[in-house]
């Protein structure tokens, strides 16, 4: 596989190729929304924030991104359980053995949790449960 050429690329990657998230949703992970109606469960992932990391010497090439990833499911158990296989995918879970993800390689330094959740979306006409986590990504594009 190519590396990655952004931070949306590296955490697409990342959610694809995990073993517990492909088990939950296959291929179903998109940038900003589902490129059509979607049944099941999917996931979601968009930047929220983040800056730029300048200084007198020039802008650096370490680049914080806040990334919200949104879990969507038919009932908020499915929700949740999307959920907490994301955050082990992209955080780790020392309990279960799993390692945080830092693949300098592919230019992630690190992906940290940031404090925060949702509830009930209502997608259009039919309504959908969501769980979401906003984390902080440290990208640097490989050279």
């Amino acid at each position: 596989m190519p590396a990655p050429a952004n931070w949306g690329e590296a955490l697409a990657q990342r959610l694809l190729n995990d073993t517990a998230v492909g088990a939950l949703v296959g291929t179903k992970v998109y940038p900003s929304k589902p490129t059509q109606d979607t049944t099941g469960a999917y996931v979601v992932y968009f930047r929220a924030g983040g800056a730029d990391v300048t200084t007198l010497g020039a802008r650096s090439a370490l680049q914080p991104h806040d990334v919200r990833v949104e879990c969507y499911a038919d009932t908020q158990a499915d929700a949740d359980a999307l959920l907490v296989a994301v955050v082990t995918a992209l955080c780790g879970n020392k309990a279960t053995g799993v390692a945080p993800w830092r693949d300098r390689a592919n230019g992630v330094q690190g992906c940290f949790t940031q404090g925060d959740g949702d509830e009930l979306v209502t997608d259009d006409a039919q309504p959908r449960q969501v769980s979401g986590q906003t984390f902080r990504l440290f990208f640097k594009p490989p050279t």
